[in-house]
């Protein structure tokens, strides 16, 4: 049984934007995060449990059969959600009606066996996970990560992807595993 996502790399200079904005989180809330250690920024188009017999290649000329040129949406903003004990901290996106086709035809072409929850047919909206803080830290640390991140962090309103890659991941029941990039299709 195999998880697979597919998934927007952003560029390097975003990439690194989003690294030190991580770091910076992680240094002010005195929060060392395991799960988004190695982890490289990335928006999730769609992941879930696959069908064995598919192959990247096949996936691959699905992708670039419908991407012929890289791919533009308007960054949002940083969004948090609190959820349990946790802050959530998000970036967002808007203008990716493509996106949403290229979904369709992911789900027509039955190639996934099960979608994960936030990559649903209704659930999905295009976004970056960044970091999640204990609400302990933050109280701990009066670190009022709202402030920190207006002054702090900015993308370009439209960003531009240029590559997707394809992510073999493990549940999180099993994170002692690390993500690993499979493939990358350059647009």
């Amino acid at each position: 049984m195999s998880y697979l996502s597919i998934s927007l790399l952003f560029d390097l200079e975003d990439t690194n934007k989003i690294l030190n904005f991580r770091k910076a989180i992680q240094k002010k809330s005195k929060h060392k995060s395991h799960y988004f250690k190695d982890e490289i920024p990335h928006v999730n188009l769609i992941s879930g449990k696959i069908n064995n017999k598919l192959n990247l290649e096949k996936i691959s000329r699905i992708i670039k059969s419908y991407f012929n040129s890289k791919i533009s949406m308007n960054f949002d903003g940083t969004f948090f959600l609190i959820k349990n004990d946790k802050v959530i901290i998000l970036l967002r996106f808007r203008n990716f009606e493509k996106l949403f086709r290229f979904r369709e035809i992911l789900f027509q072409r039955e190639i996934y066996e099960k979608v994960d929850t936030y990559s649903d047919r209704y659930n999905w909206i295009p976004k970056s996970t960044i970091e999640n803080i204990p609400h302990k830290n933050l109280n701990q640390t009066k670190f009022n990560l709202f402030n920190f991140s207006k002054k702090n962090f900015y993308l370009n309103k439209k960003i531009y992807f240029k590559k997707i890659a394809i992510i073999k991941y493990y549940p999180s029941s099993n994170k002692k595993k690390l993500d690993e990039i499979l493939h990358i299709v350059n647009l």
